[in-house]
Order: C-alpha cells, then structure tokens, then sequence
C-alpha cells in the first residue's frame, strides 16, 4: 500500500531493487519515545493489577516455590518476547520484498524509505507517509541524475545519501548494510495480524478467544481494585456494595475517554504515574520490613503485630500461584504498540529485557516479605492491609479491644495508609487505557482484517472498537469484585498469550521466510532463539 504524501526535504533515500541480499536503514531516532519513556509505558502495561496480587500468590503457593517459579516464568517471558520481535521483523521483511517484487515486475517503481519518519503516524500494514512515498522516473532522467544511475534489475541494493549530497552510489556500504539483519522498523503489525501471517486463520480464531478473554479480565480487575479501594477509603454512602458502584461509575467517566485517546497523548501522564508507582512499591516494602524489625517494641500494623510467617512450600496452591505469576509477568500481546512509538527499535529486545529485570527484583521483594509478614491475613489486593496503618505511633481507644479503633496515631501515618490504599486506584487509571488499546486494536484487526488500515485512521472507527474493549469489562466489575479470582482466571488464559502463540510464531516465520529465500536472522536474537527452544514450550 502507497502512500502519497511527498516526502521532507532533503530525506535519507534507500533505492530498493529485488536481490537475495537484505538492506536494513536505521531510521532516525528523534522521532519517538526514548528508551527510559517506553520502559516507564512498558513498566505501566506490566505493573497493573497483577503486583497486588503477588503477595497472596506467595501465601497460597509457599515462599520458596513461589520464588523458584516466578524466576521461571520471567525467565521464559524473557524468550518469548524475543520470539515475538522475530516474528515482527520477519513479516516487516517479508512486506519489503513484496515491494521488491512488485517494483521489478515492469513498474518500474522506487520506493523511498526517510529516515525522519514520524514514527507516531505510521499505520497498520503500511509504511509511514513520513517515512515512504512512490515516484515515478523515465529513462531520461535516469541518463542525467546520479541519484537515478542504478537499473531497476541490478542484483545488489545500494544507497543514497541524498541529504549528504553524495554523487554516486557506494558498493561497500551497499554490501556492509545487506550483511545487516532484520529489525522492527517503519511498519507496525498488530499481534493478531502476525498470528493470521504466520499460523492461519483457525489460530487467529483461537489467538482472538485467549487474549481478548484475558484483557477483558485484565481490565474487570482494574476497575475492582479501583472501586473497592476507594470504596474502603472514601465511603459515602457508607455501604460497601452502594460505594463500589458509584466509584466504578466513577473510575468510567476517568478511563474510557482515556482509551480513546493514542499513546503518544498520553506520555506525560504515564511518567508521572510510573515515577509514583514505585515509591509505592517501595513504601509497602519498606514499612512491612520496618514493622517485621520493630515487632516487639511498637505496633504498626492495628491488625497484625508481628509477622506472621507461611509456609516455604504449598502444592496444593500451585495452580492458583503459577496462574497469578504468568498474569504479572503478561505483556507479549502488548509488544507491537509498546514498540510503534519507540525511536531506536534496533535496541527493543534490551529495553524489555531491562523491564522484566526491574519487575523481577520488585515483584519478588514485594511478593516474599508482604506473604511472610501478613501470612494467612494478606488480603488479595494486598494494598487493603494498609488501610489500618499505624506506623508504631497511636494509642488503642480500648486497650481490651483493639478492633474499637485506634487515636492520635502520627499525620505521616496516616498520610502513609491513604497513600498506599489508594494510589493503586490511580494505578490502574493508567494501566487500564494502555490494554483498551490494545485489546481495541486486536478486535479491529480481528472484524477488519485486511481493511483495518483503512479504518484505524478513521476516528469513529477507532472510537467504536475502544468503547467494546473498555465498556463491558466495567460492567462485569460490579457483579465479580474479588481480584484474586478475577486474576486467576485471566491467568488460565495469559499462558497461551505468553508461551504458546510466541513460539509458534517463531518457528513458522522462520519456515515462511526460508521458504522464500530470505535470510531469517534478527537483531533481536538471545536465549532460547532455537527451532529446539521453541519447539520445547509447545
């Protein structure tokens, strides 16, 4: 698909021809987000819901068990990620030599790849008008221009620099980028369009039924941990049931013009909300860690205190444990519009691996000692044990019975108790407009199918498949409220999303490619980048 937009001045020009040999142009980096702002996104995608939960998951399976699989989990979501990569930037090559073919086939056509591509404009199954454009040129033109010297059925691609005024075309930098390999670059392939690519329509089928039922339960828990905690914080109507309700009316009024809204709209709010959300990690740790430390002289929590301990190993919780972790650590289906906005998409394989790094190291911290210290008291939304926060300062108002309340506890406390019960409604504002997105763009794709270029820029259209993903999931919150059996669940079905479709993908791109004579190597190769790696998940 052409786009006919004319191109910026002076732009970075590649002279596609057909070859057996690959050219890969790193686009400009000053058009996107940086590394750090799309670890904050990816951070704000992955840290939703799924952290709270943590702490119950480590009770219901044991310490240790819990600690020996979360590491497995994020150690394999580490891999599939990459296959996830690998399969978009072999359907990225795949489309450039459609483009080849198409140009050699008596078109004679040249398609101009600019480096200064916005990559914010660029549209589904398509290349930016930013970053491409056709034109035409006759064989008299060809006679009088440098730019123009290369026939269209030479066997080696060569460069341009146009902006750098070079008159004539390099050989060894021609043959120095064909040894390049493929990397996400100026076209965006949403995940349900790599699956119909790659595995068919039947997968795609089942593709659609796992991930928009994950989603869909992704964002229920959103909306249950927003209610209930301001619910508990901010009672008005003083019925638990009636103040839920009105705050999930409320939390719909906030997201679902959010999710209507692209990403790029959306960046300083993220930041902020990312920079918060891990002084409240590190608040919830530090205080249980001080209050284990201090159990025999103060009390800070009303309800608990002194730790309580649980079990190292529990299997008859494992199931309901492994569920909850693959959920926390579920961001694959979320990887082609976390890396549309990114500048340097060469560096994406690094810049999720830093992601689940930093995650790893919170959610097991946070999962560990919260379990060890509240044991079989740990709520399911772990942030609810806050609310009696005390911070060793206060007085009980009936020494006999604690449960009467508790008076002149310190400012900072109680500033300390509200912050961490109700950030995470703040939390998931922004969580849950990132996985509409998403969850919107995959229904698009899915009725769309081929057309859904044509319609993703169309703002009904758009409006239309963002209101489906983020209305009824708010509808099912006021009949289920409980997160760790909405989390789960939506666990049940993340493990297909996380460790099924990415290898399968993997190992059909590969075929596909091969099939076609193109090379199947990938800048975003590491561990487990084998047929036999990925042949083991499934």
């Amino acid at each position: 698909m052409t786009d006919q937009t004319q191109p910026k001045t002076n732009p970075k020009i590649t002279l596609l021809h057909r070859t057996s040999s690959v050219v890969i142009v790193e686009p400009d980096h000053g058009g996107g987000f940086s590394q750090v702002v799309a670890i904050c996104f990816t951070i704000n995608y992955l840290v939703g819901t799924g952290f709270l939960c943590l702490p119950f998951a480590f009770y219901t399976g044991g310490t240790i068990l819990s600690t020996i699989t979360l590491a497995a989990v994020l150690f394999f979501s580490n891999i599939t990620k990459n296959y996830v990569l690998e399969a978009m930037a072999r359907a990225e090559a795949m489309h450039d030599d459609d483009a080849r073919h198409n140009a050699d086939n008596g078109k004679r056509d040249l398609f101009l790849a600019s480096t200064e591509s916005s990559h914010s404009s660029r549209q589904y199954g398509t290349i930016s008008a930013a970053a491409t454009d056709e034109i035409k040129r006759t064989d008299e033109e060809s006679q009088g221009s440098a730019s123009a010297t290369l026939s269209l059925y030479e066997e080696e691609l060569y460069l341009l620099d146009a902006s750098m005024g070079n008159s004539a075309p390099s050989l060894q930098r021609g043959k120095e980028e064909s040894d390049k390999m493929y990397c996400v670059r100026d076209i965006k392939f949403e995940y349900t369009e790599l699956v119909h690519m790659f595995l068919g329509k039947l997968a795609e089928r089942i593709y659609i039924f796992s991930v928009s039922l994950t989603q869909f339960l992704t964002l229920w828990g959103f909306t249950a941990v927003f209610s209930s905690a301001v619910a508990v914080q901010f009672p008005i109507i003083h019925d638990y049931v009636a103040d839920y309700n009105l705050y999930v009316l409320v939390y719909a009024a906030v997201v679902i013009p959010l999710s209507c809204l692209n990403l790029n709209e959306q960046v300083l709010f993220q930041l902020i909300l990312s920079a918060f959300r891990f002084v409240l990690i590190f608040v919830m740790i530090y205080t249980v860690l001080r209050a284990t430390h201090d159990a025999d002289d103060v009390t800070y929590f009303v309800s608990q205190k002194e730790p309580e301990g649980t079990e190292h190993v529990r299997l008859q919780g494992f199931y309901s444990m492994f569920s909850i972790l693959v959920y926390a650590a579920l961001f694959h289906n979320g990887i082609p519009v976390l890396s549309e906005p990114v500048a340097n998409k060469k560096k994406l394989g690094g810049m999720f691996r830093t992601t689940l790094v930093l995650c790893s190291v919170l959610f097991w911290t946070l999962g560990y000692f919260i379990a060890s210290f509240f044991g079989h008291n740990v709520e399911q939304s772990t942030n609810l044990n806050w609310k009696d926060y005390v911070g060793g300062t206060g007085r009980p108002k009936d020494d006999n019975n604690w449960n009467a309340g508790w008076e002149d506890t310190a400012l900072w406390a109680d500033a300390l108790s509200l912050f961490v019960v109700a950030f995470p409604a703040l939390n998931v504002v922004s969580s849950f407009p990132l996985n509409a997105i998403v969850l919107g763009n995959n229904l698009m794709a899915a009725v769309q199918g081929e057309d859904v270029h044509e319609h993703e820029t169309n703002v009904k259209c758009r409006v239309i498949f963002r209101l489906l993903s983020s209305v009824p999931p708010i509808i099912g919150s006021t009949f289920v409220r409980e997160l760790g059996v909405i989390t789960s669940y939506a666990g049940i079905f993340a493990i297909a999303t996380a460790f099924v479709f990415p290898p399968l993908l993997y190992i059909q791109s590969i075929a596909i490619t091969e099939r076609r004579g193109l090379k199947r190597r990938t800048c975003y190769e590491g561990v487990g980048s084998s047929k036999a790696w990925a042949t083991s998940f499934v």
